[in-house]
């Protein structure tokens, strides 16, 4: 495994001629790259990984490099213990300088990386050492054990606190840390929510009975920013519940929840995690603690089943019988939001559940305002746009940018407005999204990735949106949601530029992994309509008609299912399903297409409504239809859109005599076509033409 990074050394050493020459002030990929140029020839995953251990472990010194390495290649020990030749040479060093700064160093190792003079001035004390902390800080600066970073000074290796540290007795360790514990309390008393996890820490290592309450503090203030990093302060915390005396089930039980919330924020399954802590609240009987431990389970993706959180939920929520608490609400919309994702649930009922959690939450509260904004967000990723503003009006001025999910609120109002076809708006809250600080949490960062995207798609950028969405997938591919959003994205994409076989053979593949899940049928038949197979879209659309299109799917899939239906339907020419499928799309008139919680916009809805309105022979109707289209798609600055519906109006009038007036917009369409690279567009208006 060091080979490769002994050789490098010893080239290090050949070249520079001068022991002491280092790699300080290199990151760790740098040095990883000089090592690999060093050896000749590339390092593989364990050398990359030993080579990052190493520089993490020595900041690149070459003679602490050299002894740890020479100590690995001894021993053949895996882990990155100091060897005894390093500590001695190390504590020689810090010997050098006396008793008094010795004794000073340690504290200031027991306090971290780095430290303020003031605390270990005050953990000193004024007649502890003959000399005072500042004059010892300055020797050990000088001797290049602590550099100076202005308002605090930090040790210069790890391997150099380390020591220090080992040379303390367990016992010794423990009662500096306890009282380390107790003098930054007292110092941070008026912020101490800013510095749990320090608190935390020192509680820890001295093994206090309060350390498990202050890994507590600190994994929920992990979780409140969105960082995963809570699962591992809530084990600790778990770890040091021994301390307790006598045992407190409450914490063992907010710890639990703590846990499983910063699972969630991995986007792992928390299920079982979720029960544990459900049924340690229930033995409580405490529905406060009850309510949290349900709202710690995790959002499936949506192509699996639900039926295991519904149960999980439902059989929670009848511990929650005071319809005051606001958890109580919580969980009722968590439930909702899940239950909509079943393909033959009811949009009406959606509305009306979704309004009666409304009613019981409080614009003057943040969490209050928090579930109003996931209200709001579920009614859009429903194509219920309309039905969200009023909500979003109500809640959003004390939302404090998220949801109770860790969704970018502003990402939600920028679909909003999509959806509504004001895309000024969209932009807008779109912007404050691509600069908020949370994006470093990996789910926000998804969400305004996939919006990035759907305004390339908009736009025609094909390249760009090709880029985002493996972005996207590099940053969320654990994810099955966001799998699917780019799975989404890169259908529509290969759609926009004529890859129709590429993606038929997707949506096979699809299917034969996810059998049951009924958007596909409606995909299928718009992909073999768009490839020009009428008879076989044909023969599709009559075996889904069968069941008034049920078989595609409802639910959050009404307009991505039927709206490919209804694609199908106008390009074939299907008259005997425009009126059905008419009254189904009728919700959505005057709206854009937006797919699902913003992956596409696949047209204005009254395109669609256009197109159908002409099968049926209604003209006028048609016309006024697809002018207010080619209008709201022109507000969208979308030319990809504006060009299919030149290209659909085209048609439409060369199917009822009026050639003149059709090609004149099929010309219009093909140059567009021509411009952006719309193979498919190009293709089918050829053949419409005879060229």
């Amino acid at each position: 495994r060091f080979h490769h990074l002994t050789a490098a050394l010893a080239d290090l050493r050949r070249v520079s001629g001068v022991r002491r020459v280092g790699l300080e002030g290199l990151d760790g990929p740098a040095v990883e790259e000089f090592l690999e140029q060093s050896a000749g020839h590339a390092l593989d995953a364990d050398g990359l990984d030993l080579a990052q251990a190493v520089h993490s472990r020595t900041a690149g010194n070459p003679l602490f490099v050299g002894e740890l390495l020479r100590d690995l290649a001894d021993s053949g020990a895996d882990s990155l213990a100091l060897p005894e030749g390093l500590r001695e040479v190390i504590g020689r060093r810090v010997a050098s300088l006396g008793t008094a700064a010795s004794r000073v160093l340690q504290i200031a190792a027991a306090i971290g990386p780095s430290f303020d003079l003031d605390v270990v001035e005050e953990m000193v004390g004024p007649d502890a050492v003959e000399a005072d902390v500042l004059s010892c800080l300055e020797l050990a600066q000088h001797a290049g054990i602590v550099t100076d970073m202005g308002q605090r000074f930090e040790f210069r290796h790890a391997v150099i606190r380390d020591v220090l540290l080992g040379d303390l007795s367990a016992v010794r360790r423990q009662r500096l840390h306890r009282d380390l514990a107790a003098v930054l309390e007292r110092r941070w008393a008026l912020s101490l929510d800013r510095h749990v996890d320090e608190l935390a820490y020192h509680h820890g290592q001295a093994r206090t009975p309060q350390a498990a309450s202050w890994y507590l503090r600190a994994a929920r203030a992990a979780a409140a920013s969105l960082d995963a990093g809570a699962t591992a302060l809530a084990d600790r915390g778990l770890d040091l519940l021994e301390l307790v005396q006598p045992p407190d089930a409450g914490l063992h039980c907010d710890l639990l929840i703590a846990r499983a919330l910063g699972v969630r924020l991995t986007g792992v399954e928390t299920i079982d995690d979720a029960r544990v802590a459900f049924d340690a609240a229930v033995a409580l009987g405490d529905q406060e603690r009850i309510g949290s431990a349900l709202l710690s389970v995790s959002l499936r993706s949506a192509v699996e089943s639900q039926d295991e959180h519904l149960a999980f939920l439902s059989e929670g929520l009848r511990y929650l019988t005071d319809s005051t608490r606001i958890t109580r609400w919580h969980v009722e919309e968590t439930l909702v939001l899940r239950e909509f994702m079943k393909a033959d649930s009811d949009p009406a009922d959606h509305r009306a559940r979704i309004a009666e959690i409304v009613a019981h939450l409080d614009p003057a509260n943040t969490l209050d305002c928090q579930i109003g904004m996931r209200c709001a967000r579920s009614l859009t990723s429903t194509n219920q746009a309309p039905d969200a503003v009023p909500v979003t009006e109500r809640f959003i001025a004390n939302c404090d940018g998220i949801d109770t999910e860790g969704f970018p609120v502003e990402v939600g109002l920028s679909t909003m407005w999509m959806h509504l076809g004001d895309r000024d708006l969209s932009e807008r809250y779109l912007a404050i999204a691509e600069n908020d600080p949370r994006r470093g949490y990996w789910f926000f960062d998804c969400q305004v990735l996939q919006r990035q995207v759907m305004r390339d798609l908009l736009d025609g950028r094909w390249s760009a949106a090709a880029e985002g969405i493996t972005e996207s997938e590099r940053i969320g591919g654990h994810d099955g949601n966001i799998v699917l959003a780019c799975a989404s994205q890169t259908h529509w994409l290969r759609r926009e530029t004529g890859e129709l076989a590429a993606n038929e053979q997707a949506i096979r593949d699809f299917q034969l992994t996810m059998p049951d899940f009924p958007v596909l049928r409606g995909l299928t038949v718009g992909e073999v309509a768009e490839r020009g197979s009428h008879d076989e879209a044909r023969a599709i659309l009559d075996e889904l008609a069968a069941d008034d299109f049920l078989g595609v799917g409802r639910g959050w899939l009404t307009l991505l299912a039927l709206g490919n239906v209804a694609w199908a339907a106008i390009a074939v020419g299907a008259a005997q399903h425009a009126g059905r499928l008419r009254r189904l799309l009728a919700d959505y008139r005057g709206q854009i297409a937006v797919m699902a919680t913003g992956t596409y916009a696949m047209c204005a809805v009254d395109r669609l409504h256009a197109g159908l309105f002409a099968l049926d022979g209604e003209h006028d109707e048609a016309d006024r239809l697809f002018a207010g289209a080619l209008a709201q798609e022109r507000s969208l600055r979308s030319r990809p859109l504006e060009t299919r519906t030149l290209h659909w109006w085209g048609r439409a009038l060369l199917r009822r005599g009026e050639t003149e007036r059709g090609l004149e917009l099929l010309t219009r369409a093909r140059d567009f076509a021509d411009e952006l690279g719309m193979r498919a567009v190009q293709r089918q208006i050829d053949d419409l033409t005879g060229v």
